[in-house]
């Protein structure tokens, strides 16, 4: 191929201002044959002139490879099915009537959804047991549409350079019917008169919107883990199943937009690249050549005989208060922690965590801030933040320690990550709307630094929040969410439970950590809301607070007979942290009918050294367990 078509990757191609890219007479016939084969439309060389005239429609750019590269045969990435070029040009056409089977119709329409646009009226006929759906082209111009009046650009910013879309209205129209019988077949034909033809070629459409299978091929590659850029380059490397597919405008930016949605619920993966591409990373800005295309060899493409190359990707500057927390020291924490996996559980997982003293306190009183954990145990609860997707608290911590409520662990939003990935949701229980929300607020000032999510506060259903303060919150991507039928006056922490977790469920919330405050902890280990608990992590400190402590401890219990009645957590697992601090983490395992606990687990669940002393004592069995017990007990 001429150096003249080998183009940077940040290059397009713009045969208007290309030198030598004239088209001659037998071109120009080409483009003005409404009776063009498939061949012509579908099979044009990509190194000839032509090519690159009919690559660029009005408004749109393309990138096509440097040299095509022989793919092995089986090894396709695409799913075209039969003579594709030729019935997408049928189906943008419809000059005739079209007949489908109901398998044949779902794998077509897809390549060819770009152009219509389904009306809302749908017909249906039960002498004939058909359903008559109309479509219409894309470009068509609703009569009553108002002008677009761009918005003024607010002082001190730059107005976006957007790209006029030629003023172009298509009034063609077509009609699919469905047939119901024996086997489901549809039928599409003209909706309206034949002399009615689209005022565009098929070539405008595919630059202005994509079709949803060729989306789908590059969706289906980017799922694999594969770079946008790679999977770009990869289909351009089958261009001929690339071009009947209608993927002539695939940009670099739909492969990575397709894919974004499985990107963010798979963050952590390390995307990789195909066999034979390098990639290499732009510097900078580069300047553009307007009156040629480059003449540098394409940037990114498939050789033969490279070997894939790792970007060298600047490394980026952590804040100061980025915080680490070895992999060796996550393993125990696994079994309690939200699954990585999806689910299908209706509900989200719940982990209450807290630091607390020996004698069950979480503050030295109410209002007074005070730090019982060390560095090592604040740098794993910042892990678990990091495994949640949201962080709820009470309003009165809210008010009184002004928390930032995000993730400062290394590789979250903000910290080594990107945008807001792994930062958790900020949620606040504020039945009243007591919490002052200003700017300077620290879940705020987190946002603007791109450190933290937007903070959403459930109130009660009559509680109407200042219209100032609904307006700042949504303003930091915040959100008011009233819990309807929730609030029960004069009951601690007040609210239904369920109904809030099946809320932050239904809009995607799907494992909740709860810090505190001392209300919220323990409003949720009562018995009628541990079963919603998944599991227990306490920090225990070597301190007694006292008793004006604030107290975690939930009301008491009692069995059918009126006996009060203990809440033992199950599965329990004690880890040293740091100096001074133990780490507890449990199951809440429910009650059996009668008020009879679970059996308990075998083993203690403490380090080495104290589990295998207790292993050995209790080795003969319970009885030997209970005459032992006998045995030292202090004479009557």
């Amino acid at each position: 191929m001429d150096d003249e078509h080998n183009l940077n990757e940040d290059a397009t191609i713009n045969t208007d201002n290309a030198a030598g890219s004239q088209p001659d007479e037998k071109d120009e016939k080409d483009e003005n044959d409404e009776n063009d084969d498939d061949d012509a439309h579908m099979g044009t060389n990509l190194d000839s002139p032509a090519a690159d005239n009919r690559f660029t429609p009005a408004g749109a750019s393309t990138q096509p490879p440097s040299t095509p590269i022989t793919i092995p045969q089986g090894q396709s990435i695409f799913a075209n099915p039969p003579s594709l070029g030729l019935m997408r040009e049928r189906l943008f056409e419809i000059n005739d009537t079209i007949e489908f089977s109901a398998q044949d119709f779902e794998r077509y329409w897809p390549f060819i959804d770009n152009v219509w646009i389904r009306n809302r009226a749908a017909s249906t006929s039960k002498e004939t047991n058909s359903v008559t759906e109309w479509y219409q082209c894309r470009l068509r111009k609703a009569n009553d549409r108002t002008p677009y009046v761009p918005r003024p650009t607010p002082e001190g910013k730059v107005g976006r350079k957007k790209r006029v879309r030629e003023n172009v209205s298509c009034e063609m129209t077509l009609r699919v019917v469905r047939i119901e019988g024996a086997t489901t077949s549809y039928r599409i034909l003209r909706g309206g008169a034949k002399d009615v033809k689209h005022s565009h070629d098929l070539d405008y459409v595919d630059g202005v919107k994509r079709n949803s299978g060729i989306m789908d091929t590059a969706r289906r590659e980017g799922i694999k883990g594969y770079q946008p850029s790679s999977t770009f380059h990869r289909m351009w490397a089958e261009p001929e199943k690339m071009l009947e597919a209608g993927g002539k405008f695939l940009k670099i930016s739909d492969c990575r937009n397709v894919t974004m949605t499985w990107r963010n619920e798979n963050p952590d993966v390390v995307l990789k690249v195909h066999d034979g591409f390098a990639s290499r990373v732009s510097t900078g800005p580069k300047p553009r050549n307007t009156t040629t295309p480059s003449t540098t060899p394409h940037a990114t493409a498939y050789q033969s005989t490279m070997t894939p190359t790792k970007a060298a990707f600047p490394t980026p500057v952590l804040p100061q208060d980025t915080l680490q927390y070895p992999r060796h020291a996550r393993d125990f924490l696994e079994p309690y922690l939200p699954p990585l996996t999806k689910t299908t559980s209706t509900a989200p997982h719940v982990t209450l965590t807290y630091a607390s003293s020996l004698d069950s306190r979480i503050a030295l009183a109410p209002g007074l801030r005070t730090a019982l954990s060390g560095p090592e145990a604040k740098a794993m609860t910042h892990y678990l933040r990091y495994r949640h997707d949201a962080i709820l608290v009470g309003v009165r911590t809210a008010l009184i320690d002004n928390p930032a409520l995000n993730c400062r662990l290394e590789g979250a939003g903000g910290y080594g990550g990107k945008a807001s990935a792994n930062q958790p949701r900020p949620i606040i229980v504020d039945p009243h709307a007591r919490l002052v929300i200003h700017p300077d607020m620290r879940m705020l000032q987190m946002v603007k630094q791109g450190k933290a999510k937007g903070p959403w506060i459930i109130i009660a259903s009559n509680t109407s929040p200042h219209p100032v303060a609904v307006r700042i919150l949504k303003a930091h991507h915040g959100e008011y969410i009233k819990v309807h039928y929730g609030y029960h006056p004069g009951e601690p922490a007040g609210f239904d439970w369920p109904s809030i977790f099946g809320i932050l469920h239904n809009e995607g919330i799907k494992s909740v950590m709860v810090e505190g405050g001392g209300c919220v902890l323990s409003d949720l280990l009562r018995g009628q809301h541990s079963s919603l608990i998944s599991s227990v992590i306490v920090t225990v400190a070597p301190t007694f607070l006292g008793k004006g402590g604030v107290p975690v401890s939930p009301d008491p219990r009692f069995d059918t007979q009126g006996q009060p009645m203990a809440t033992r957590l199950r599965e329990v697992k004690w880890q040293a942290m740091g100096q001074d601090d133990v780490i507890m983490c449990g199951k809440i395992g429910g009650v059996q009918p009668g008020g009879v606990q679970p059996p308990a687990a075998s083993g203690n669940g403490l380090l080495d050294g104290p589990e295998e002393f207790s292993q050995q004592a209790v080795a003969n069995g319970p009885a030997a367990a209970e005459q032992a017990g006998a045995s030292n007990a202090p004479a009557p």
